[in-house]
């Protein structure tokens, strides 16, 4: 609605927050799981919190070095900005 019709509910514990012209939303809450997938990830390389490409090489070696027998090794819980430029031939 427009402010005036909001300003109705205001009352005296009311919290305001000046967006500066921007949205407020409510908190959104994702509340399913995916069990078997949660489950199947306990085992691979957890990546949050790596950052750049010499701690994503540590990260990788000790994580392999652990599983000398393992045909495929899968990193999960990769933050995007992991590395601080895009990845080439020469890197990999």
């Amino acid at each position: 609605g427009n402010r005036a019709s909001i300003e109705e509910f205001k009352g005296p514990a009311t919290k305001i927050v000046d967006a500066q012209g921007g949205s407020v939303l409510p908190g959104f809450i994702e509340a399913h799981m995916h069990l078997f997938g949660g489950a199947a990830e306990l085992d691979n390389l957890y990546l949050a919190g790596v950052h750049g490409f010499d701690a994503l090489r540590d990260a990788i070696q000790d994580f392999a070095a652990k599983r000398p027998d393992a045909r495929l090794l899968i990193g999960a819980g990769v933050d995007y900005a992991i590395l601080p430029e895009p990845v080439t031939r020469h890197d990999l």
